[in-house]
This record gives structure tokens, sequence and C-alpha cells, in this order.
């Protein structure tokens, strides 16, 4: 098997200091544990080479410091949160709220390594190795003795087999907004309590980086099944405990004191406060009652800038993010069930604008892949699709003449749904009004805080969105079968083209390069041209922690390094 590798933009990590995060007490020694023992994966034989092959497992990358920098134990670290999640259960949500609560408590069969950014590689988490056939469709996944649940039940092959289950073909009742990305198992088979073996339907390039996504992880089937689901319960093996949770006020962690992975996690607990004010919650942080702002919500850049210039204490950390903002249209509903319309609001609005602006500079123009990434179109080729470059005065009169074609010669009005806890929803939302006034579109902004507003879109009860959509990781699979296919668990624009089923299924298979990337430019210049939604760019985020929180690292995909088994405090 070949050493995936996943293109991302460089990530300045910086650390900050604010004396109250230190810990309390502090051991008498802090030794530095021993690494993890490396993994190992081993095919059968040496397959075709896939376009980004599953990656092979090792140990967690060190991170280099001097002797007087090695991790030390204790402290609780605090964090400001912009809401709630709407849920605890991880395999039913989709905002980032809940995997940064649930996150520390929970495991995957493998993760994306933390210590390794920009270079991405997949390392060891519950399985410690695993083996791919020689046709390259069958994983077998190893795990080691002794591995238990929080509430002291042994881990068996048979959890991980209920978990892939429950995600790929969730029962009546159960939401799974990423089954999309299952879709290519066929079996799952648990031959002991130590071994589990997935055979796919076909070769899949993407399928260990997507399995290694912070959101897959693996689910006790006692405590589901006893419970029904996980929306009101954490039971994990990771390496923090669940302690307490009062909506609207806190949710806190624990360490786990029988961690499985030897001398992880350092911290003794984490700490979430709900800070729904973007003013407030960066006035702790500055104030050091609190130590971290996450990325979701971010800060904004100028309270980066303030930061830089006049706050010794902190410092900000920046990277280009595997999250595209969108505006959705719900092709279901007039007036966007005419493509016309669709294309006009398109044409129209100036990307530029937005990133300057309604984004503070935080924003990349791209198409609906990564840009920079493996599979991002040459800009001077993006650049000739209409609305990307800046409209003119004659894109402007060519879309209010679309407008009139389609029957709306003096423009139109629609509700514009947006997030009132995500900075990057509600500013996008005032630019796209703005911008849209020059047709004679009037676009009333309704805010929603994050539950009802997914709730509103997964029962397709809107008109038009702004959001952002984490993808996670760099490849057309978490993409296109997720946001576009017909039958995708988050087209929440009702958008449907055989032409582009058909195109979005074969890519999947594919694993030469050129050809896999032909294919993709097909489907995306398709749904380009239906504009079931607009990306008018994909963002960069901006977090900061105080400078005594040591080895917190923002990585370009909202899934990953969530454990925070590696974050220390500094005295």
């Amino acid at each position: 098997m070949h050493t995936g590798k996943l293109i991302a933009s460089s990530l300045a990590v910086l650390g900050l200091l604010v004396a109250s995060c230190a810990p309390a007490t502090a051991p008498a020694a802090t030794p530095k544990p021993a690494a993890p023992a490396a993994a190992t994966a081993t095919p059968a034989a040496t397959p075709e080479k896939p376009t980004a092959p599953a990656a092979k497992p090792a140990a967690l990358s060190p991170t280099a410091k001097p002797a007087s920098e090695q991790p030390g134990y204790g402290g609780i670290m605090t964090v400001g949160a912009g809401g709630d999640p709407p849920s605890l259960d991880p395999h039913q949500e989709t905002t980032s709220y809940t995997l940064s609560v649930v996150g520390p408590s929970y495991n995957s069969l493998a993760q994306h390594d933390p210590n390794a950014w920009p270079e991405a590689k997949i390392v060891s988490d519950l399985a410690q190795k695993w083996d791919v056939s020689a046709d390259g469709v069958t994983y077998t996944f190893h795990f080691p003795e002794g591995i238990r649940w929080h509430d002291g039940a042994p881990f068996t092959s048979a959890d991980a087999r209920f978990s892939i289950q429950r995600m790929a073909a969730p029962p009546r009742g159960t939401r799974s907004p990423r089954s999309d990305l299952f879709e290519v198992v066929d079996q799952v088979e648990t031959p002991d309590p130590r071994t589990l073996t997935l055979r796919l339907k076909s070769r899949s390039a993407s399928f260990v980086p997507i399995l290694a996504m912070g959101w897959n992880v693996i689910l006790p089937q006692h405590v589901v099944q006893q419970k029904g689901d996980m929306k009101k319960d954490v039971v994990g093996t990771g390496p923090f405990k669940f302690k307490a949770y009062s909506p609207g006020v806190s949710y806190e962690v624990v360490k786990n004191e029988g961690y499985f992975r030897r001398g992880r996690p350092y911290l003794d607990g984490i700490k979430w406060y709900t800070i729904r004010d973007g003013a407030t919650r960066f006035s702790a942080l500055r104030t050091g009652r609190i130590a971290l702002i996450e990325p979701t919500p971010g800060i904004s850049a100028s309270q980066a800038n303030l930061l830089e210039k006049s706050v010794p204490e902190v410092q900000v950390q920046r990277t280009p993010y595997y999250a595209m903002l969108a505006v959705l249209l719900n092709v279901r509903m007039k007036p966007w069930n005419d493509v016309r319309v669709r294309q006009a609001m398109n044409l129209a609005l100036d990307r530029q604008s937005l990133i300057d602006v309604a984004l503070e500079g935080r924003g990349v123009i791209g198409g609906l892949l990564f840009p920079g990434g493996l599979w991002d179109r040459p800009r001077e080729e993006l650049l000739q699709k209409p609305g990307y470059r800046r409209p003119t005065e004659s894109d402007i009169a060519r879309a209010k003449g679309m407008l009139g074609e389609a029957g709306f010669p003096t423009g139109l009005s629609s509700p514009l749904l947006a997030r009132m806890d995500l900075v990057e929803s509600h500013r996008s939302a005032e630019l796209v009004k703005r911008e849209m006034a020059k047709l004679g579109i009037d676009l009333s902004i309704e805010l929603k805080e994050s539950a009802g507003f997914y709730d509103a879109l997964d029962r397709h009860s809107f008109s038009a969105a702004v959001m952002t959509i984490g993808v996670h990781v760099d490849d057309p699979d978490v993409v296109f079968p997720v946001i576009f296919a017909t039958n995708a668990s988050r087209n929440y624009m009702g958008y449907s083209d055989p032409k582009v089923d058909e195109l979005i299924a074969r890519q999947s298979t594919i694993l030469d390069k050129a050809e896999r990337t032909r294919v993709v430019r097909q489907a995306e210049d398709i749904i380009i041209g239906a504009v079931p939604a607009i990306v008018p760019c994909w963002l960069v985020r901006v977090a900061a922690n105080s400078r005594n929180l040591r080895d917190y690292k923002m990585a370009p995909g909202g899934g990953v390094n969530k454990m925070m088994q590696d974050v220390w405090l500094a005295k």
C-alpha cells in the first residue's frame, strides 16, 4: 500500500500565554511517555497504483521540543464555544459544535496525524494495523487487547462493525449525513473480537482517508442498543470521559485514566463555555478567562490583527480550510426552480467583494473542490466560468435579462436563511443581500441558531440559505456524492441530474488520476452550469489560544485533531 498524501496549504501554528490557564498543581516529574509502537499495513500484493491510495498507518509524529519544553501533566483547558451542539451523537450531526465536544471521548479506526500538518498522513487509532488484499477491495483491521469503553465494558470488533453499519445504513429514525461515504462498503465481518474485515464493492482510493475523518468514530454497540441513540450520552474509548453538560452554559470532560494509548492524555480535563456573543468570547480570551477559541466559531481578521499588534499574551493560527462557503438555492421552490434565476444570481455576485468585506479577506476563490489541492482546476480556466470573474456592467445587464426571461422583469423577493452563531454565515448573507439588490432581488435575512438552521435544511423548509460546508478530506468523494448526487445526504437544494449521478458514481471507481480528473471536471461543469448552489469561495479559518496551551494544532479539516490527547498546559 502506498503512502497517501492530501495536499494542504502551509499551517502556521502559534502558541499563546494566559497565566490563569496553567495547571493548579504540577506532578513531581513530567516524564515524556514512550511513543506508541509503529503500525504497519501490508497488502497481499502490490495493486495498481490508485489516485490517492489508503495510507500506511504509522505511529503519531513526534513534535520536536527542547528539553525545557517536554510535555507536562495537569490542568484544565478552557474553550469558548459559539453555541450548543444539536445533539451529542456524532453519527447524526454535521455541526462542528458536536464534534468539538464529543471528539475527545471517541476514537476511529484510523486518524489523520494531528502532528503532521501540512503534510497529511494516516496513522493508527483503534486499529493498530490493517492489511489490504491484492485486488484492493478487502481491508482487514487488527485491534490490540485491553481497549475498554468508559463504562468498563470491553471494546471488540463487533462495536466497529455496528458503527460502520449504522453510518452506512442507519435504522429507521436515525439520520446519517455521511452515509454516502460508505456506499462502497459491501460486507462487514468480524472473524474474531480483535479483527474487522471490510469488503468493498469496488476499489476506492479515498476509503481510508474517509474512515479517518473525526466524524466516523466507533460507538459502543451495547449503549446505543440500550439507549436508542447517543444524543444525550457520551461513552467512548477516547482520552477524555464525559463529566457534565448544561446546555447554554458549559460542557465538561475529564481525563480517562485507563486510556489505551500509554501516557496520554496530558490534560486533567477540558471545559467548553457557551459564549454566543463574539465580542464577549473574544474578551474572555484576551483577559485569560478562556484559553482557546477554536476555528468554529473562530475570530475575525480584525480581531486577529488586534491580538498580533497589541496583545503579546496571545497569538493566532491561520489555515486554508476544507470548508466551502455556499449559497444554497432550493430548486424545488419558486423562484429558484428556474435555472435562469439561479444563473442570474451567480453571474451578478461579486465573489471577491464577499471575501474582502464579509470575510475580511479570509477566503480563496475556488470551484467545487478545495483550491490549491489535488483536484483544483487552474485559476485561468476557472475564471472563464460564469460568475468567477468580477461582474462587469454587461454581466449585470445580462443577469437582469435572464430574470426578465424567467418572468421577473422588475425583480423578486425571497427569504435568505443564515446561521446566527457563525460569523461567516450571517455576514456573508448581508453581502449577498446587498449584491442582489443590483438585480432587483430583495432578500430578507432570517437568522437561526445552529440547531434550527440545520433543522430547516434537513426538512427543505427554506428558500435560500448561506452556510459553510466542511468536507474534511481533499477528495471528490467527500463533495459530489455527499452534496450534489440526487439522494445525497447533504443535498439540501433538492438538485437532481441523472448524468451527474452517473459521472459521480464513475469517478469514484477510477484509479488513474488523469482519467478520474477528466470525469470529475465533467460533473463539476454540469453542476456549475445548473447552479443549485453558488460557491463563492473556500474559507481561511482563524483561531487563537493562550501561549501556555501547547501542541494545539488547527488542521485544514474540521473533522481532524479533535481528540486533544497531545495538548498540554505549560507552567
